[in-house]
C-alpha cells in the first residue's frame, strides 16, 4: 500500500511540474522574444539570435519565432556575419513554418514563406529548386511588385542556365517601373541577341542605353550586334561610345575585327585600335609575361588581340590612303616597342602574316 501511495505522489509531482512548465514556458518564450526585439533595435544581431534560440526552446510551436529567426539568418548572411550555413538554417526555419501551418489555405503569408525558401536556395546555387519555389510564391500573391521581382529572378535563373527562351518569357513580364527593370532589360537583350533575334535585341539594348547611355560594355554589345548584321557605320558609333572604360577586351577587339573588312572604315578602326592599345597595354604586357595555360581566359584575350591586330595591319599597310597606312605603322611601332607583337606572335608561333623586328624591318 505504501508503495502505491509513493508512486501516486510521484506521478502527481511530475504532472504538477509538467503543468507548471506548460504554463510558464510560453511566458519565458515571450520574454526571450522581447529580448530579441530589443537586440534588433540595438543592432546586435548575435544577441538577437541567442534570444530567439531560447524562445524556440521554451515554445517550439509558435510560428512567429521561426519566422523571426528565418529572417534573422538572412540578415546575418547579408551582413557577412555568417556564411552559407546561415542560408541553410533560414531555409530550415521556413520549412518548419510550412509543417506547423500545414498548408493552411486561409493564411495570407504563404508567398513570403516560399519566397524566403527560394531566396535561400538561389544564394546557395540551388537554382532548379529555387525556380520551383519562386513559382509557388508567385501563385500565392497578386502584389504587382512581388510578381515583378519574381519575374526578374526567374528570368535571371534561366539566363544563367542559358535557357534563353524561358529567360525571355519571364523577363518580358517585368514592368518598366520595377526597381530591377534595367538589369532585366540587359539580360533580355542579351538573351535575344544570343538567339539571333536582332531586332528585339536592338530595341532592348537601346532601352537600356536610354537609361544608362555611357555604359561601355553595353555600347560594345550593341556595336557587335550591328557588326554581325553588316551595319558598320552604326557599329562604329556605339563602339566609340564604349571606348573609354570597357573592361572586356575580347568583346571590343572581336567587334573591331568583324568590321575591319570594310576598307572605307579602316582608318577609323585603326584610330580606335590605337586608343585601345594605349588603354590596355599594361594588362596585355602582363598576359605576355605570365605563364598562362593555352585555354585560360588571359590567353584567350591575348590571342583575340593578336588575331584582330593582324587583320587590321594586313588590310591597312597596303591601303593607298597614307593616313590609313600611317596609323597602321604607328600601331605596329607601339606594339613592337612593348615587345608584344614580336614575343606574342613570332616567338609563340601565332598565325601572323606580318611580324616586325626590333629594327622595324619585316621578318
Amino acid at each position: 500500500m505504501k508503495r502505491v501511495i509513493i508512486i501516486l505522489l510521484f506521478l502527481t509531482a511530475v504532472t504538477s511540474g509538467y503543468m507548471g512548465w506548460a504554463t510558464l514556458a510560453p511566458h519565458y518564450a515571450e520574454a526571450k522574444y522581447r529580448e530579441y526585439y530589443t537586440s534588433i533595435q540595438n543592432g546586435n544581431l548575435e544577441s538577437a539570435l541567442t534570444a530567439l534560440n531560447k524562445a524556440i526552446f521554451f515554445n517550439s510551436k509558435d510560428v512567429k519565432y521561426y519566422w523571426a529567426r528565418a529572417r534573422l539568418y538572412w540578415m546575418l548572411f547579408q551582413e557577412n556575419a555568417l556564411d552559407a550555413e546561415a542560408l541553410k538554417c533560414s531555409k530550415e526555419d521556413w520549412l518548419k513554418i510550412i509543417n506547423l501551418k500545414d498548408e493552411d489555405g486561409t493564411w495570407s503569408r504563404w508567398s513570403d514563406v516560399y519566397f524566403g525558401i527560394a531566396q535561400a536556395e538561389f544564394n546557395l546555387g540551388e537554382f532548379d529548386q529555387s525556380a520551383s519555389n519562386y513559382l509557388c510564391a508567385l501563385r500565392h500573391t497578386s502584389d504587382p511588385v512581388r510578381r515583378g521581382g519574381i519575374a526578374v529572378l526567374l528570368g535571371y535563373i534561366y539566363f544563367t542556365q542559358e535557357n534563353y527562351n524561358k529567360a525571355i518569357q519571364w523577363l518580358d513580364k517585368v514592368p518598366e517601373n520595377d526597381r530591377d527593370y534595367v538589369k532585366s532589360c540587359l539580360w533580355n537583350a542579351t538573351s535575344n541577341h544570343r538567339l539571333h533575334n536582332f531586332k528585339r535585341a536592338e530595341e532592348l539594348y537601346l532601352k537600356y542605353l536610354a537609361i544608362r547611355p555611357h555604359d561601355p560594355e553595353v555600347n560594345s554589345y550593341l556595336a557587335y550586334l550591328y557588326a554581325e548584321q553588316g551595319a558598320y557605320t552604326k557599329s562604329i558609333k556605339y563602339l566609340k561610345s564604349g571606348l573609354i572604360k570597357v573592361k572586356d577586351i575580347c568583346i571590343v577587339f572581336d567587334t573591331m575585327s568583324q568590321n575591319i573588312y570594310t576598307q572605307v572604315e579602316t582608318s577609323v578602326y585603326l584610330k580606335l585600335f590605337n586608343h585601345f592599345f594605349e588603354r590596355f597595354q599594361d594588362e596585355l604586357e602582363s598576359y605576355v609575361a605570365g605563364d598562362f595555360a593555352e585555354d585560360s581566359v588571359e590567353m584567350k584575350k591575348l590571342n583575340t588581340f593578336y588575331q584582330s591586330v593582324n587583320k587590321v595591319v594586313v588590310n591597312a599597310l597596303d591601303n593607298p590612303n597614307p593616313e590609313v597606312s600611317g596609323y597602321a605603322e604607328v600601331l605596329i611601332g607601339k606594339i613592337n616597342e612593348a615587345g608584344l607583337y614580336r614575343k606574342g606572335a613570332c616567338e609563340k608561333g601565332q598565325s601572323f602574316d606580318i611580324c616586325v623586328d626590333a629594327d622595324g624591318s619585316d621578318q
